[in-house]
């Protein structure tokens, strides 16, 4: 591995902030739907019909307000493979082991996916957040939970495609079967979380940044297991939650995760990091490296009248960042913090004093409306202090968020253009462009590699603990 001061702005370019389930378009899903029911000797293309008619649900209300970026996201096209293999196999009497071993197959084709992007944009590495929650891989389904997924189906007033209707009937009663079956549990038909994780780690093993598997022009691929707030906030908060950090560690001491993330933006839920220092506090305890994905809110607008509200809530939240003296190894979007006010100043002040790196995710905040301004938040307080601008390489770089939700039309050179973008919003000559650009690719570039092995020199830390105290 280069050292990052000898390495130059293009072979540095690095995502350091892309969710799989975000992360993958409707031809690609469809691929490895195709290949899993192949798997599982099932032909059948009566589901195919979902994937064009989401993409023109897509086209038809462009990305450019929260809820539009919301609505995209809840059509979770990956969710929906793994109920169509999960229902045709159930309704075709497979064996169990054959349903899931397709599920298996199914979602590692979508980790690959994920990865050949990065090739693609020729990117020297990446931090890949999935989260198990998210697409309902759980041992223990509950039918209220997905009929609360079908209810978020209905995109812009749209009813959802009949065959979407139909496709979560039939697994309703598929689900409902299995319920009732006394020589079968759930989890023997669903893949679990932990089932999830190890499929990620198979597909990602070779991207290790020590791995001597990995190819020349191969990207580094950093995994962060991702905790969705509205999602897992029973395995974070009160009895559950030891159960949840011995399940972190075990993940992490066995090289299956190298970062966890804790996502809760304020413009969906009320989301308060209080609650979850407990949680938080014992990562640090364990030496378990965390990120937190926070501080996403929209700018002051007068036509929008819960603002305030959200404002005051990640108030809140960079207050007990502070108060509490967390130390994530990075904090994602923080676009609260492009605030100019008393209080911003010192949660900048302590982020730079502990060298807590910030990720800036420019299309997907202008996508949400969070950066609420022509020039993102963050890029204007660097604009405006050009000394805080030359400290803060190495502490912070650029992300994709998730990229199919944001763009249909997404180009295979994102990272590249998004660069361009920030850069361009900084400067203004043709020349001072190309130099910012290129600062924000190895100030990217560091800050991946910091984190990388800062996490590696825990998990060693971890392994010499076991040893002294097996």
């Amino acid at each position: 591995m280069s050292n990052p001061q000898e390495r130059t702005p293009q072979s540095s370019l690095v995502d350091l902030h892309v969710h799989i389930e975000g992360n993958s378009w409707p031809d690609a899903i469809q691929r490895s739907l195709h290949k899993a029911l192949k798997k599982l000797n099932v032909t059948s293309t009566e589901f195919d019909c979902l994937f064009p008619f989401i993409e023109r649900v897509w086209e038809e209300s462009p990305v450019g307000t929260l809820q539009a970026f919301i609505n995209r996201l809840a059509t979770s096209l990956i969710r929906m493979g793994l109920l169509v293999i999960y229902t045709l196999g159930i309704e075709h009497n497979k064996s169990a082991i054959d349903i899931r071993l397709a599920a298996e197959k199914y979602l590692g084709d979508i980790v690959d996916e994920t990865i050949q992007s990065a090739k693609m944009q020729g990117l020297a590495g990446l931090n890949m957040l999935f989260s198990p929650e998210n697409m309902a891989i759980d041992g223990d389904l509950s039918e209220e939970a997905f009929a609360s997924v079908c209810l978020s189906r209905v995109r812009d007033g749209k009813n959802f495609h009949e065959k979407e209707r139909d496709l979560y009937h039939r697994f309703h009663t598929c689900y409902t079967k299995i319920k009732q079956d006394k020589h079968h549990t759930c989890d023997q038909y669903f893949l679990t979380a932990d089932q999830y994780v190890e499929i990620v780690h198979n597909r990602t093993k070779q991207y290790g940044v020590w791995s001597w598997e990995r190819q020349k022009g191969d990207p580094v691929v950093f995994r962060t297991l991702s905790f969705r707030r509205d999602q897992d906030e029973k395995k974070l908060v009160g009895v559950e939650m030891l159960n949840t950090v011995d399940w972190v560690e075990h993940l992490f001491v066995c090289g299956r995760i190298d970062m966890v993330d804790i996502c809760g933006n304020e413009t969906r839920h009320e989301f308060l990091l209080e609650k979850y220092v407990p949680f938080l506090k014992e990562l640090e305890k364990r030496g378990i490296p965390y990120s937190l994905h926070f501080l996403e809110i929209p700018d002051q607008n007068p036509k929008n009248p819960n603002t305030d509200h959200f404002d005051h809530i990640a108030m809140q939240n960079a207050m007990s960042l502070v108060g509490h003296k967390l130390k994530p190894l990075i904090v994602a979007h923080a676009v609260r913090l492009g605030r100019n006010d008393v209080f911003t100043k010192k949660v900048w002040e302590y982020v730079q004093t502990h060298r807590i790196g910030i990720i800036l995710c420019l299309s997907s905040n202008g996508a949400t409306g969070s950066d609420g301004t022509d020039i993102h938040p963050l890029l204007k307080v660097l604009k405006a202090c050009p000394e805080l601008f030359s400290e803060m390489r190495g502490t912070f770089g650029l992300g994709s968020d998730d990229p199919t939700v944001i763009s249909v039309s997404f180009s295979t050179q994102h990272m590249d253009l998004e660069h361009e973008f920030a850069a361009q919003q900084f400067a203004e000559t043709d020349e001072k462009i190309s130099s910012v650009k290129d600062f924000f690719i190895l100030s990217g570039w560091e800050l991946f590699m910091r984190v990388v092995m800062q996490s590696d020199e825990a998990r060693r830390q971890k392994h010499d603990e076991l040893v002294k105290h097996p």
